[in-house]
């Protein structure tokens, strides 16, 4: 842990509740709130394409999973102009933003509108962490109704170290004034679980993207493994605190 976080929870510093919460709960967007993968895909090959790329399906799922979205226009397109890039980046996220608006609903995660519920009845602290630009966030959030009801949002613009780093959930612990050590981050990739693991948080998988064993054998840490957020609640949640798994 950095300095500046570590001197902001030696402090003591109250969260934005008046309070010190007990337990908050951080959640990734794509991949654990919502299926948007094939969205995701789906956006980008429109846009190699419209721009005279070369998609090669072989390879193209690894390409847009393991690199950021500059890096991969770079990589399908390079030499041109840093203006190019940018227009190709708005593209794709007007693409995907227009794909993602008709079908929103049927690409959320069962079981998790039940679950942010139970999560608000207890009134515990629930973020957003997500490597999104906010013009691929923000539209969603409001979609499933959580805009204002959030009480943090951390966005990739939102930190200079982004995940795998822990810095996007340890802003977001401090932003709501807790201890690292008593959030829960969800996520589905190892991205994300590398993320979660080095903020010294508790890990929830969700089973969107990785099997059980997949994440067992990674050699990262998880606490849960859920497929969906079916049948889950706050309790469950703060009972990962209490039994110290």
């Amino acid at each position: 842990m950095s300095a500046r976080v570590f001197g902001l929870f030696s402090e003591g510093r109250v969260g934005m509740h008046g309070a010190i919460p007990r337990v908050a709960a951080l959640l990734d967007i794509d991949g654990t709130i919502i299926h948007s993968l094939p969205c995701h895909l789906d956006a980008w090959r429109q846009t190699i394409i419209t721009n005279g790329g070369h998609v090669n399906e072989s390879t193209f799922f690894k390409d847009v999973t393991r690199h950021p979205s500059r890096k991969l226009v770079e990589n399908f397109f390079p030499g041109r102009e840093p203006s190019e890039y940018d227009r190709m980046l708005r593209s794709k996220i007007d693409i995907y933003r227009a794909i993602v608006s008709t079908k929103l609903q049927e690409i959320v995660v069962p079981g998790f509108h039940e679950f942010f519920e139970s999560l608000k009845s207890y009134k515990l602290p629930v973020g957003i962490v997500t490597s999104l630009e906010t013009d691929e966030y923000d539209f969603v959030l409001a979609g499933l109704g959580l805009t204002g009801r959030l009480d943090v949002v951390i966005g990739i613009t939102d930190v200079a170290d982004p995940k795998p780093r822990p810095m996007p959930y340890l802003e977001a612990a401090i932003r709501i004034g807790i201890e690292p050590s008593s959030c829960a981050g969800f996520e589905d990739s190892f991205t994300g679980i590398e993320a979660v693991n080095r903020a010294s948080m508790k890990c929830v998988v969700v089973g969107t993207t990785l099997r059980e064993g997949q994440v067992k054998n990674s050699g990262f840490y998880h606490n849960l493994y859920v497929r969906n957020f079916k049948g889950l609640t706050a309790r469950d949640i703060e009972t990962l605190f209490r039994d110290g798994r």
